[in-house]
């Protein structure tokens, strides 16, 4: 539903992506406030968490420069659940664009080929059509 005086989302949407070995979920809506600081990366499996989160935010005195923050939970018969074990990380400093900047400019110099094939790019395409209800 709208909230008074603003449109309605027209891009909330959420997707389960099934794996032979686990799944994935996908939420995504660019109406929430903040929802930048709240991109994250959760990934779980039998004896850990990883949680990246948000997966990037701005360094500090700079304008172009990210930095990413983790924390790893450990689990298991061993662990005591009602402890925080877990393991803060943080990222060097980086530029968003760089590397992928480098290596696009290596491709078209025909210096080095695309690590991403045709087909692998359609079946993507594919996916992501699907996860929007378009296939």
């Amino acid at each position: 539903t709208a909230i008074e005086g603003q449109k309605p989302a027209e891009d909330l949407g959420f997707a389960v992506l099934e794996y032979e070995n686990g799944l994935s979920t996908i939420k995504t809506c660019a109406a929430e406030v903040n929802g930048f600081e709240r991109r994250q990366l959760v990934v779980t499996a039998e004896n850990a968490t990883i949680e990246v989160k948000p997966l990037e935010s701005k360094a500090p005195n700079s304008d172009s420069l990210m930095v990413s923050h983790a924390r790893i939970t450990w689990h298991g018969e061993d662990v005591d659940p009602w402890r925080d074990a877990s393991e803060k990380l943080e990222s060097d400093v980086y530029d968003r664009y760089d590397p992928m900047m480098h290596d696009f400019a290596q491709i078209v110099r025909g210096e080095k080929q695309n690590d991403y094939t045709y087909d692998y790019e359609i079946a993507l395409f594919e996916a992501h059509l699907a996860c929007c209800g378009r296939v």
